[in-house]
């Protein structure tokens, strides 16, 4: 959109709205929601299947509030990727990559599923890296093992 502004003895002149400042108007982090599936009772009180879909490296995941209620949780991610990592927090504000039990990063940058070792109250994906990145995030969590 064209301004007009006082050209101090030059006649009029136009000038435009700054595109850096149009650009970052219109940038907007998307928050991707989870879905979550219940697997059944079952003997050891069943589980969930928690789903995150088409997770970009533009995305905030919307952090999974259950994590601290099943303790057994594998996750699986596919799709094109950059570098995905799966975090977790107890105080809802400060996010640590999860690890698994040979006590490695749960961080993925293929097709692949790990087992999660620690048993935070939330769990979110996040892509720290990459272009052109999108992602499925699957993670079973379970009551346990008898």
């Amino acid at each position: 959109m064209a301004q007009r502004v006082s050209g101090g003895g030059m006649g009029m002149r136009t000038r435009k709205k700054s595109f850096v400042a149009k650009t970052a108007a219109m940038l907007v982090m998307t928050i991707v929601p989870f879905s979550a599936v219940e697997l059944g009772s079952g003997m050891n009180g069943g589980g969930l299947k928690v789903i995150w879909a088409g997770l970009t490296e533009t995305d905030t995941a919307d952090a999974w509030n259950g994590g601290i209620m099943f303790p057994e949780k594998s996750v699986q991610v596919e799709g094109t990727h950059g570098t995905t990592v799966i975090e977790g927090s107890n105080d809802e504000t400060n996010y640590e990559t999860l690890t698994d039990r040979q006590g490695g990063n749960v961080s993925f940058i293929a097709d692949g599923i790990r087992e999660i070792e620690e048993n935070p109250r939330q769990i979110r994906p996040r892509v720290s890296a990459g272009t052109s990145v999108s992602v499925n995030v699957t993670i079973i969590v379970s009551r346990g093992k008898d």
